[in-house]
């Protein structure tokens, strides 16, 4: 009896940007302003990331007919509200890079 080798993938433990999620979340709904949760941005299979995100509010992110986890995609957010997340997302990292809370 052989024994089969299994490979396991192991994914690189990131880690958690408190202070630019704290940054982020403080700036508010990046469409209305309002008090804002955070929404991490993907592309692709792109795994969950804490250096890109961005803030919405509870109704543009999920609740409201128009929420981002009702729309589905990035680019049909766009359509509906001409915020360009990812381009947001990478702002906001920028800013919080060049302020050293990163």
């Amino acid at each position: 009896m052989g024994w089969k080798v299994i490979q396991e993938r192991i994914k690189p433990k990131r880690v958690k940007q408190s202070a630019h999620l704290a940054r982020v979340a403080g700036l508010g709904c990046c469409v209305c302003r309002g008090p804002a949760e955070i929404h991490h941005v993907r592309t692709g299979n792109q795994a969950r990331d804490d250096r890109r995100v961005v803030g919405l509010c509870a109704g543009h992110h999920r609740l409201n007919a128009d929420a981002f986890h009702q729309l589905g995609s990035s680019e049909a957010f766009f359509k509906v509200h001409t915020v360009d997340l990812v381009r947001e997302a990478d702002w906001q990292w920028a800013v919080s890079v060049n302020e050293g809370l990163v």
